[in-house]
């Protein structure tokens, strides 16, 4: 356990005798000094919410390294200000721990659709339930070109991939530094729990020739611009720390058919997205691996379901299903008036 100690002072935070300091002061609503209480250990770039802190605000977030001794501390309080971190969107869950967790969103490309066009995809553009990839007729109700597929895949066939292909995950350490222009796709790092669906949608609308179709000046626009020069770490707090984004997903994780599950419930699902790449490669996109994998070189006008595109990329998975249906697929194509 850490120990939260807080005094009236500048807004500063440091690592005295393994406790962790709080200097903070407030003249609309002054904090007793000195006080202290203790919290679950800290992570980096997280919130920690404690109630003792809720008539002063609501908590306050460490910004920091792990390994580093000195810490930005933000005292959080319910007004927004450019200076101040405001609490998460209503929903949104905080773990013991201190991780962000969200509703998931739900396997719907209606729902889909909505949050990537409020994130700013041109309505040009939606997502289409795929119901087979071998029956030419049902192939034939999705518009083409296909820009992107998304996979939504249980864990065991997910594993079992995993192990096959010894992709490096990101538990297992990141090592990957893609940035910039010179990457063939854009990937994120998942930090934000549960939000599986969003990263497989901002994956799939921010590569290949879906990202001409992104409104200027949208959120989604700002936020490629931002992140693509950052190396993977500091691109995940991109996501991780967009009030804007939170409220879209958490907005479109209260609609669809279902009930909406609580924050707090674990969702084992696995949402991988398939795109092409500016280097005409196929490439696999999920925010656990540990970076972008490659899987191959596709032709001049072969789209996301092409048979090579198949083959190299939702087959593999489906091969180690061993018949087990739960499984499913969304695409991502131009809307039919």
């Amino acid at each position: 356990m850490a120990k939260l100690s807080a005094r009236t002072g500048n807004l500063e935070g440091r690592l005295v005798s393994g406790d962790l300091e709080l200097l903070t002061s407030s003249d609309s609503n002054p904090m007793p000094a000195p006080f202290s209480h203790d919290i679950i250990c800290f992570m980096s770039l997280q919130y920690i919410v404690v109630d003792f802190l809720r008539p002063f605000g609501c908590g306050v977030r460490v910004d920091t390294p792990s390994t580093a001794t000195s810490f930005t501390i933000l005292f959080i309080t319910s007004k927004s200000s450019n200076n101040i971190t405001k609490m998460p969107a209503e929903g949104v869950y905080i773990n013991e721990s201190g991780k962000k967790i969200v509703i998931p969103l739900e396997n719907n490309p209606e729902v889909f659709t909505s949050l990537a066009h409020d994130l700013g995809l041109s309505s040009e553009l939606g997502f289409y339930d795929v119901f087979s990839i071998d029956d030419p007729d049902l192939l034939a109700i999705i518009p083409r070109p296909v820009y992107a597929l998304i996979f939504i895949t249980p864990p065991e066939q997910y594993n079992k991939v995993r192990a096959a292909d010894k992709t490096p995950l990101v538990k297992d350490g990141l090592t990957y530094a893609g940035k910039g222009e010179d990457e063939p796709v854009v990937w994120f790092e998942q930090t934000i729990g549960n939000a599986c669906g969003l990263y497989a949608l901002i994956h799939s609308v921010a590569n290949g020739d879906a990202r001409s179709y992104i409104r200027p000046d949208s959120l989604i626009d700002k936020i490629i611009k931002e992140a693509t020069p950052l190396s993977p770490v500091p691109r995940a707090r991109v996501l991780y720390d967009s009030d804007e984004l939170e409220e879209f997903h958490m907005r479109a994780a209260r609609t669809g058919d279902s009930a909406t599950p609580a924050a707090s419930d674990f969702v084992e699902l696995h949402f991988i997205a398939f795109t092409k790449g500016r280097d005409g490669h196929l490439w696999e996109l999920e925010g656990a691996t540990d970076g972008p994998v490659d899987r191959g070189q596709l032709e001049e006008g072969e789209d996301m379901l092409s048979e090579k595109a198949l083959r190299k990329g939702v087959r593999k998975f489906i091969e180690f299903a061993e018949g087990n249906p739960n499984f499913s697929i969304v695409a991502l194509a131009k809307r039919q008036d």
